[in-house]
């Protein structure tokens, strides 16, 4: 048993030899002793500090749950249930099985030395710390368990822990945001660790209140318990939020240093030195020193940390005026002085009455009565009654207790909103702590009163409640005593208290301790040294000295001592003649210390190695009662360990000698004797088994069959083993070990629960093989022995016989057998197979077996597995019986069962059980837990359903497959791109688009930073100064392209890429300079030909796509915004701002920053700044950003105010920006003003504007159809306001109900006349109205535009008609043809619901005079103007309408809205290739090169990330555009499209809510700039509003064997875009798709199905709102399980070929 002793020096004072440097001497850090003053003493006594160790055993925890028990952290994380239901998950905790840990076997060691603490764990240094700063040296250090709580990050995958009291102190950031843990829940969730319910408790008041107080009473238990329940309410995510973390604590003499192994450090400071500390399971308990405080009432003052965040609590005395021995009287009547009770130890027990709890028990010593003290340690004030009340002896000759005159209260209790005071020296400390502990006035800590956790108005909420008292002795002096927990023979808990003066060790059982019986007490067992020792998991037992001898106490209460054996290689000097001490006890080892000094540290080995002993044991702890089994397990001990100590067979394992010896010791308790003639004789006769003659199953012939037969060899082995067995026995009578006592009237029973085994053994696979024959020729044995003919033949069937030893051995006394009902001898699997556990034959397993119980009294902490495998087949055969399949998956979770191991039984009672998970796995549930798909071997559903992801970003490394190194990077060398984020390998493209290698063409032509290349003719005829300046003109028409393709590049490398946050974010320079071809040339461009400010918009853009690369998963904060901007800001510093600012990073951004940016010399900064704050602050009505931008607009500024010459560009970024931060708001001030806005320069004379005046008017438009987005005008705060009649009025010039003007009358030239007093403008200064002309070329856009987004999706055909396009021929004199364009977009976006994706239906779109079957068409001769002036206004309706499909199937891939678009993209290209010579001609040409841009980029919209192939076709060509009648615009808009139909390397798409139809109609304005600087309609910065429409619907399968994305095809179920319909009336239909793949929007789709028969089927409803599909929504993965050995469809695409080829292997 004693396994190794060796030398024992600490690891820490080692290392300090190795390591000098580490420790800091304490030297000059010596603190005087105070408490050794005494009178007339003038000498100090300053005692220097020695050094000290402590050892533990290795917590591999980091952390835990908050109510995690103490043995779940052995759990695997595969078997922890995270299940919602707490029932269930609470009864699995307690059922499912433990797996060993081998980290406990390690130990942890503190060392101190001065002021130095080393950290080692298994002999390796992990940490020390110095404290040589505080001048103190280290008076204690131990380990603890602190609260915290989880946080769950989006950019960390590792877990993130924060203290329970520690809140934000950022509130601009965070203040629209609910802060949803609260203080008071800290405080409740600490104090409910510490309360324990137990049905044995009756809490009543310590002094019953008059009657007068019972009402109020009362209502405030009626008050306190309303609160309660709504606390309990809210406790449920905060349990799960809520764990508890190791720390390191380190006590100096006025500070306590709380480490973290992340290297979180916290400080506590005490005014009070420590003299003992103990570790509870949350926090620290801290005994002062003696004469540093003044104690209470009863001699008890400790003080509790319970969190690191928050100051420490006094720890009181409860009152208790029942229990007598709880204060000490003399006889007459006057008190005695109250004696000092010294922190011994502190645990935390199991509450054995409710088996759910913990109890924490604090055990003290009282140095007046020299007796120990266990007091109960709760947040309860009120005394704990027994079930039994004791009267005291003299109850009504004693006084009562006095009262308190002040109560106690924290040691700090700041209110709730007190700031934090100055540190105070130490004198002040003192005070300061006196003063707070004797206050009148009690407070809560971040709490109201009514929040209080109990009944009580004390603030002090730790108390100590009497348990049990040691007898007083009259033994004076100092304290020798240890206490430590070990476990009764019943597996119960017992406190020992080893007194070494008495050498006495007392044993209190913990259930009796609970239950308050009067004399918990139940050994006083004599030694003079004890120490517990792990001897099986989870049980202590105790090692004593007795006699300078090691002891085992086998059974406690019989004080069954077993001593310890040591091996013959052990026995030298290295063993102590005389024992001075034990101590240290780590698990299985502990130190031996000498008289000498010398230190020994020993391993003592207690547990058997083999399973099958280990389940030989639990069966006769059932069979045996707890004496008997007590006796049995000390002569096993003895046997065994001498046995092994004695082995000297080479290759004879340890579990043959245990098992040999468990046989041998159960043997040796029946009177056995032998014949040894007859053995002899029958040793000749031996003969071969007889075949069985019964007619068998052809199931159980085949088990008969594949069974072992035995050998002469067996017969002889156990022969061997009764001859050793009755030497045993004969030998322990002779020394009076055995007591007489035999097994025989127990035999019965050991043959039963042996048969158990035996038959568990039996229906396993793998243990039938390795451990049947020797529990089988056991049970042989016994039976033979008791002449159990029915069980020999049993057994003889199964190929177990040992011959006839009827007259070899035989008992000494007759045995009598019993009648029993039951059928002998049980068979499992025929019982399973005739008469299985149902409804109508509801038989348990002990009525099978004949038993009554089948689990061990030890079954929770013993290290077996008995019966386990019958245990589990009956328990899930009885849920199937009773309560159908799911039932039994249920059970498998509750009981952590796998399939695998029902794949380990027999398949004759094994196939049932899997035909039924077999039928779950291809029908799963879809409301499951992750552990019932694992359970039916689904680990696909078990790894979707555990997805946690709030940000779906489809480039992260995950969506991604990895890359091959063999494969050879095709990219241009001469390319040179400072990112590398926005690239696809090979097989990820193949993956995502089913293509390779039109990715990099894609972004080459979208790099601006690389030399472009055009091929120049050669002109030899010309002069070296004409081609220099016609290479100077190819070069401008290229630079043209290259200005643009920035805001392309922002869509299409859009979050893919995660910034060093340790480095300022690059940002790339435009390129400027062409290769002219076949030259090889380099030209840079002349940078004469522009202005100063002809590149800022640009720049502006590149700017914007560099910040909009930065992945939406990764957040940054305000500090990397300031640090990546410079002082002075340039045009891609606004765009970086910008792009921050869209994808939401400019929220982080703290407000003392914005006025730097406001205050910027460069325009574009500050307008990128004002519209990315606008974009992150969108739909919140932020009245910082509210007031940022009122101050730039005219008409919110008070009416004395000075007006601001605001530049048109700040005014109309600040315009749209309202309309951001109020979208969908219908806000009446806002709506007023930007009506107001739009008609400001409705009457103005344009050549008194400034410059690019028009756009304030667009941008007011846009803002007032965004804060009015799709209300239609019905909000109660606008109806009167009369918004859309003003917007009609300056759309048209006319006023609503006035005649129509006569087309051939005066009035022309675009402008209107307007006559009422609602005109803006329209009224003079004396109130008559007046004849002005409305310039439409200023207003109407805008006021169309924010008709059309206020209706928007309204179905409101009033105002459709009202929007008129055409009536008759003439009136193409009266509108401009862009207008056209406007309005048939502002029409359609009213009848959503009536657009078609058709030719007919843009034909519809026409007037019926331009249409091709009206007969003017056919018949009226035109002149040319007119022609073309036709042509201009039909090209721009028909772009109109393709824009408007393109808006309606934005991002479903509807291939029928496509081609539409397509054709008539080809249609506009063609037409745009020819030539053009008259004026109009040349006018119309540029209308057919505006319908090629709205086309282009409204084809993108519809297929917009899915990398269509035919567009890009087109698309090359648009970009292969070269020549001076290609302008800026049309560059740009080109290229949009292009980045649109690759958005975020085909990762994103678009969708069609309000905001985003609005944002992408700001985005793609159909008007485009002419060149680089022109801003006169749309400006610029809203080209990038687009991300307002993105949308990740990318859903990608993961195969789950291979953890990598995978190409499957998928069945989906959609209903079709009819939004108008009933959902009943929705007609659905199916489509097949090749994932990964763009999804259609998810509102539509009602199932997704896979599509293949190589995988496990999986079908989800999408239209149900579950577990299941929000995973699949958040985190665009569908995870997907491979069916064994079939292929993935890219290693074998062909499904039919496949699946012929495979029928031909197996046949």
């Amino acid at each position: 048993m004693l396994k190794s002793i060796w030398d024992f020096t600490p690891c820490g004072r080692e290392i300090a030899a190795r390591n000098p440097h580490l420790v800091v001497e304490s030297s000059g850090m010596q603190q005087t002793d105070f408490s050794h003053f005494s009178k007339g003493t003038n000498r100090l006594k300053i005692k220097p500090k020695e050094s000290a160790y402590t050892l533990y055993a290795v917590d591999e925890r980091p952390s835990k749950d908050m109510f995690q028990q103490e043995g779940d952290h052995r759990l695997p994380p595969l078997l922890q249930s995270n299940n919602n239901n707490s029932s269930s998950s609470n009864k699995s905790k307690s059922n499912k099985r433990h797996v060993l840990n081998p980290a406990m076997h390690l130990e942890e060691e503190l060392y101190i030395e001065g002021s130095t603490v080393m950290w080692s764990r298994g002999g390796h240094l992990v940490k020390s710390f110095k404290y040589e700063m505080e001048k103190q040296p280290v008076e204690l250090a131990i380990f603890a368990w602190f609260p915290f709580e989880r946080v769950n990050t989006n950019d960390f995958t590792g877990p993130v822990y924060a203290a329970v009291d520690q809140r934000e102190g950022d509130g601009m950031d965070d203040e629209d945001e609910d802060d949803e843990f609260n203080a008071n829940d800290n405080v409740d969730l600490l104090k409910k660790i510490l309360r324990q319910h137990s049905n044995i408790f009756s809490i009543a008041a310590s002094n019953p209140p008059p009657s007068s107080r019972l009402g109020k009473r009362k209502r405030a238990d009626h008050l306190l318990t309303k609160q309660q329940e709504k606390k309990d309410r809210q406790k449920g995510s905060l349990r799960d939020r809520t764990i508890l973390r190791k720390a390191l604590c380190i006590i100096l003499r006025d500070t306590v240093k709380i480490h973290f192994e992340d290297g979180t450090m916290y400080s506590v400071h005490l005014p009070f030195p420590v003299q003992n500390a103990c570790s509870l399971n949350v926090g620290l308990l801290l005994e002062p020193k003696r004469g540093e405080l003044v104690t209470d009432d009863h001699g008890i003052t400790f003080i509790s940390i319970t969190d690191p965040a928050k100051e420490a609590e006094w720890v009181t005395k409860a009152e208790d005026a029942n229990d007598i021995s709880l204060l000490s009287f003399s006889f007459d009547n006057k008190p005695i002085q109250p004696a000092a009770h010294e922190l011994v130890f502190a645990t935390t027990v199991e509450d054995y009455a409710t088996k759910q709890q913990r109890q924490q028990l604090v055990i003290t010593y009282n140095d007046k009565k020299c007796s120990h003290s266990i007091w109960l340690y709760s947040d309860q004030k009120d005394r704990i009654l027994p079930y039994k009340k004791r009267k005291p002896a003299f109850h009504n000759s004693l006084p009562a207790p006095k009262a308190k005159g002040k109560q106690r209260k924290n040691l700090t209790s700041p209110s709730p909103m007190a700031t934090t005071p100055p540190p105070l020296s130490r004198k002040d400390s003192f005070v300061q702590f006196h003063e707070d502990f004797s206050s009148d006035t009690d407070q809560l800590y971040g709490s109201e009163a009514g929040d209080s956790f109990t009944e009580s108005t004390d603030t002090a909420g730790l108390y100590l409640h009497l348990l049990y008292e040691e007898k007083p002795t009259r033994r004076k002096g100092q304290r020798q005593s240890s206490v430590f927990v070990a476990h009764d023979t019943d597996g119960s808990e017992i406190i020992c208290i080893m007194k070494k003066k008495e050498g006495l060790l007392l044993c209190v059982s913990v259930p009796q301790l609970l239950q308050r019986r009067t004399d918990p007490l139940i050994a006083r067992i004599a030694a003079s040294h004890a120490v517990p020792v792990v001897s099986r998991k989870g049980l202590k037992e105790i090692i004593i000295v007795r006699d300078n001898k090691l002891q085992l106490v086998g059974d406690i209460r019989q004080q069954l001592l077993i001593p310890l054996v040591i091996p013959q290689y052990l026995h030298d000097e290295r063993i102590p003649n005389t024992i001075a001490d034990l101590r240290n006890s780590v698990v299985c080892r502990f130190n031996i210390v000498s008289t000498d000094g010398k230190i020994r540290r020993c391993q003592v080995d207690l547990t058997p190695e083999s399973g099958m002993v280990l389940n030989g044991l639990a069966a006769l702890a059932c069979a045996l009662s707890i004496q008997k089994y007590g006796l049995f397990r000390k002569r096993f001990i003895e046997y065994c360990f001498t046995a092994i100590q004695n082995n000297t067979i080479i290759g004879r394992s340890r579990e043959d000698i245990e098992w040999e010896a468990f046989v041998i010791s159960l043997l040796s308790f029946f009177p056995l004797q032998t014949n040894e003639d007859v053995m002899d004789v029958s040793m000749d006769q031996q003969q071969s088994p007889p075949q069985p003659k019964v007619r068998l199953p052809p199931k159980l012939r085949a088990l008969v069959q594949a069974s072992m037969d035995p050998t002469p060899q067996a017969t002889i082995k156990v022969r061997s083993l009764v001859t050793r067995a009755i030497e045993l026995s004969e030998k322990d009578a002779k020394e009076g070990d055995g007591q007489a006592t035999d097994f025989l009237n127990e035999s019965d029973n050991i043959i039963r629960y042996l048969h158990l085994q035996y038959e568990d053994y039996h229906v396993s696979k793998v243990k039938r093989q390795a451990m049947l024959q020797d529990i089988g020729l056991l049970l042989v044995l016994l039976c033979t022995l008791l002449r159990k003919k029915a069980w020999i033949k049993y057994y003889t069937i199964h190929g177990f016989d040992l011959g006839p030893l009827d007259n070899v051995i035989q008992l000494t006394s007759p045995f009598t057998h019993t009648s029993r009902r039951y059928i002998d001898p049980p068979d499992i699997i025929n019982t399973l197979y005739y008469f299985p556990p149902t409804t109508e034959n509801p038989t348990k397993l002990d009525e099978v077996f004949g038993v009554t119980r089948i689990d061990p009294p030890l079954s929770n902490n013993q290290q077996h597995s008995y019966g386990r495998t019958i245990k589990m087949v009956w328990m899930l055969y009885e849920a199937l019986g009773t309560r159908g399949g799911e039932k039994m998956v249920m059970r498998m979770v509750e009981e952590g069962i796998y399939r695998r191991e029902i794949e380990d039984i027999d398949n004759f009672i094994a196939r049932p059980l899997l035909d039924v998970l077999e039928s779950y796995c291809e029908k799963p549930l879809m409301t499951w837990t992750p552990e019932h798909y694992r359970a039916i071997d689904r680990h696909d559903m078990a790894e979707q359903i555990s997805i946690v992801s709030t940000v779906v970003d489809p480039n992260a490394e995950k969506f991604c497959l990895p890359i091959q190194k063999s494969k050879k990077n095709t990219q241009d060398t001469e390319h040179t791109i400072s990112f590398d984020s926005d690239k696809l390998n090979t097989d990820t493209e193949n993956l995502r688009f089913g293509y390779t290698g039109v990715l990099e063409t894609v972004r080459t032509s979208l790099d601006s930073t690389r030399v472009p290349e055009i091929v120049v003719p050669d002109r030899p005829d010309l002069a070296d100064e004409e081609v220099t300046a016609e290479h100077q003109v190819h070069v401008m028409n290229l630079i043209q392209r290259t200005l643009a393709l920035s805001v392309g590049r922002g869509l299409y490398s859009y979050g893919t890429y995660k910034p060093d946050l340790t480095k300022a974010f690059p940002i790339e320079t435009i390129n400027l300079s062409a290769k002219l071809l076949p030259l090889r040339t380099v030209v840079a461009a002349d940078d004469r030909a522009w202005s100063q400010d002809y590149l800022n918009w640009a720049q502006f853009h590149n700017g914007v796509a560099a910040g909009l690369r930065i992945s939406p998963s990764h957040k940054v904060n305000g500090s990397w915004i300031v640090f990546s901007n410079p002082d002075e800001l340039k045009p891609e510093h606004g765009g970086f701002l910008l792009a921050l600012g869209l994808n939401g990073n400019l929220k982080h951004l703290p407000l003392i920053h914005w006025y730097r940016y406001m205050t910027q010399n460069c325009e574009l900064a500050t307008a990128g700044f004002v519209l990315g704050a606008a974009a992150a602050y969108r739909g919140t009505k932020d009245s910082k950003v509210t007031k940022l931008l009122s101050v730039h607009i005219p008409a919110l500024l008070p009416e004395e105010s000075t007006t601001l010459r605001h530049s048109v560009l700040i005014q109309a970024t600040c315009l749209l920006s309202i309309g951001l931060v109020y979208i969908g708001s219908c806000d009446r001030l806002m709506s007023s003003v930007m009506v107001s806005e739009i008609g400001r320069h409705a009457y103005a004379d344009s050549s008194m504007m400034d410059s690019d005046f028009e756009s304030c008017a667009l941008a007011a438009g846009f803002a007032l159809g965004y804060i009015t987005l799709g209300s239609g005008g019905e909000t109660p705060s606008l109806a009167d306001l009369q918004i859309k009649d003003m917007l009609h009025q300056l759309m048209t010039g006319q006023v609503r109900g006035a005649p129509p003007r006569d087309p051939l009358g005066s009035g022309g030239n675009g402008s209107g006349t307007g006559g009422t007093g609602n005109d803006p403008g329209g009224v003079n200064a004396g109130g008559k109205q007046q004849q002005r002309f409305i310039n439409l070329d200023v207003t109407s856009v805008a006021a169309t535009i924010a008709l059309g987004l206020m209706y928007l999706k309204t179905e409101n055909a009033r105002i459709a008609e009202q929007i008129d396009v055409l009536e008759t021929r003439p009136y193409l004199n009266y509108i401009r043809p862009d207008f056209l364009l406007v309005r048939v977009v502002a029409k359609n976006l009213i009848m959503w619901n009536t657009i078609r994706p058709t030719d007919a239906w843009i034909e519809q779109q026409l007037p019926p005079f331009m249409r091709k079957d009206h007969p003017d068409q056919q018949q009226q001769q035109q002149e040319d103007w007119q022609m073309e002036a036709s042509k201009q206004a039909m090209y721009n309706i028909i772009a109109g309408a393709c824009l408007c499909i393109g808006l309606r199937y934005a991002g479903s891939d509807n291939q029928e809205a496509f081609r539409c678009l397509l054709s008539r993209l080809d249609s506009f290209i063609k037409m745009s290739n020819t030539t053009a010579v008259s004026f109009q001609e040349h006018i119309t040409k540029n209308a057919v090169k505006t319908a090629v841009d709205v086309v282009a980029t409204a084809a993108a919209m519809v297929v917009a990330g899915t990398g269509n192939l035919e567009l890009l076709e087109r698309l090359k060509q648009l970009h292969s555009r070269i020549h001076g009648n290609v302008n800026y615009g049309n560059h740009m808009a080109a290229h949009m499209a292009m980045g649109l139909l690759f958005a975020g390397l085909g990762g994103y798409t678009l969708k069609t809510t309000n905001e985003a139809i609005a944002g992408l109609l700001t985005a793609f304005y159909p008007f485009y700039p002419i060149s680089p600087d022109d801003n006169r309609y749309s400006l610029q910065a809203f080209r990038h509003l687009w991300t307002l429409a993105l949308d990740v619907r990318w859903l990608t399968p993961f195969d789950v064997d291979t953890v990598k994305p995978c190409r499957v095809p998928l069945r989906l179920t959609v209903y079709k875009d009819e939004p108008w319909l009933p959902e009943n009336e929705r007609q659905v239909k199916e489509i097949r798709v090749i994932a990964p793949t763009v999804m259609p929007t998810y509102t539509l789709v009602k199932s997704i199905q896979l599509d293949s028969p190589r995988y496990l089927p999986i079908c989800v409803q999408m239209d149900d709102a579950g577990t299941y599909q929000k995973s699949v929504l958040d985190s665009g993965i569908l995870c997907i399980q491979r069916r064994p050995s079939r292929m993935t469809h890219d290693e074998f695409p062909d499904d039919n070929s496949f699946y012929k080829s495979l029928q031909e292997l197996h046949l």
